[in-house]
């Protein structure tokens, strides 16, 4: 595990990897949870299953952000693309399949960019 010192308001940025047998992400994840408020996190390769990990610890939090790279794997890609589906029909209703094609994010998340 790589980090920075903290700053002076008590923030600070820590890289965390996976290089070390002992000390994965998974774990440094699951126990700053247990103390943080929020959780900023970037990333260039993102796998739900990491955050499927953190079920019962990310729900206590007040904000969680991820920044992902381009890479994910096919189970994440399925589930961004319901979860971003979900929140457009919550959002703007269910418009018939054959109304509208799939532009930007939509398209970019299934792969047809």
């Amino acid at each position: 595990m790589r980090h920075t010192k903290a700053n002076a308001d008590g923030g600070g940025l820590f890289v965390v990897d996976n290089s070390d047998k002992e000390w994965k992400v998974l774990r440094y994840l699951q126990d700053w949870a247990d103390i943080a408020n929020r959780f900023d996190i970037a990333t260039g390769m993102f796998e739900i299953g990491g955050l499927l990990g953190l079920d019962g610890k990310w729900q206590q939090l007040e904000k969680v952000r991820i920044l992902m790279g381009g890479e994910v794997t096919a189970r994440t890609r399925r589930a961004l693309l319901g979860g971003l589906t979900a929140a457009v029909s919550r959002t703007l209703g269910s418009p018939p399949p054959h109304r509208h094609k799939p532009t930007g994010a939509l398209r970019t998340v299934r792969g047809n960019t």
